[in-house]
């Protein structure tokens, strides 16, 4: 290769070439090494504010599909239009969690935690049950993630969304939260009456057990002999 082809865009290459070329095989790298796709998904539920009654399950039901939210099916004129949706992002593998850290709120899961998303099937649902064991309103998340196959590795996880429980206690629910309280109310009284009795008896079995002993002493002066008796007889 002669000095004019050098000089005239030949070979060694310009730097602004090679780092070109640089970013593209960096750029093909990262897209062979990514999760396997992630697209625009929609997270849909009843409604963020749900009413529940203590202590009666009720079911919480939550879907997923591939698509933006506006692809979502429209919520029908008499049902709740308060319709719970948000875009997410998912792939092959999703994973759907009902979570309520340190809240008095019992979660069974009645559908498996990780499901596929297909092309033959874009849409698929979660559901759980929910038991609510104290009135007040309790803040629940759905924290939807990407996945491995094997189910174990989380790829990509979706900010959390919030549900919330309104939960309502029946007259009987109060009723026996009244009766518990007086039950231990009885029983701790118990206690400290049993405990008073317990420290008498025992003060009293320490007195007994003194006077005993100081009757049963020998007297510390000796009994009057003949000797020391007064002639005249009184003593």
């Amino acid at each position: 290769m002669t000095d004019d082809a050098r000089g005239h865009g030949g070979w060694p290459p310009s730097p602004w070439i090679l780092v070109v070329l640089l970013t593209g095989l960096l750029l093909g790298a990262c897209g062979a090494s990514d999760d396997g796709g992630t697209v625009p998904g929609c997270l849909g539920t009843g409604g963020r504010d749900v009413p529940v009654t203590v202590g009666q399950p009720t079911p919480l039901t939550a879907s997923v599909s591939t698509g933006a939210c506006p692809d979502f099916p429209a919520v029908p004129q008499d049902q709740d239009q308060d319709l719970f949706k948000d875009e997410i992002v998912v792939g092959d593998h999703v994973q759907l969690r009902l979570v309520a850290p340190l809240l008095p709120v019992r979660i069974e899961p009645v559908s498996a935690e990780v499901q596929l998303l297909l092309p033959d099937r874009p849409e698929t649902t979660w559901q759980w049950q929910i038991v609510a064991d104290e009135p007040g309103l309790h803040r629940l998340s759905i924290v939807a993630s990407v996945v491995g196959a094997d189910g174990a590795q989380v790829l990509l996880e979706n900010r959390q969304i919030e549900v919330r429980l309104h939960a309502t206690a029946t007259m009987g629910w109060y009723l026996g939260r009244a009766w518990e309280a007086l039950a231990a109310f009885v029983m701790s009284a118990q206690g400290v009456l049993a405990g008073i009795a317990a420290l008498v008896s025992a003060a009293g079995g320490a007195w007994l057990a003194r006077r005993r002993a100081r009757q049963a002493a020998p007297s510390d002066s000796p009994a009057p002999t003949e000797r020391d008796r007064d002639p005249s007889g009184y003593l």
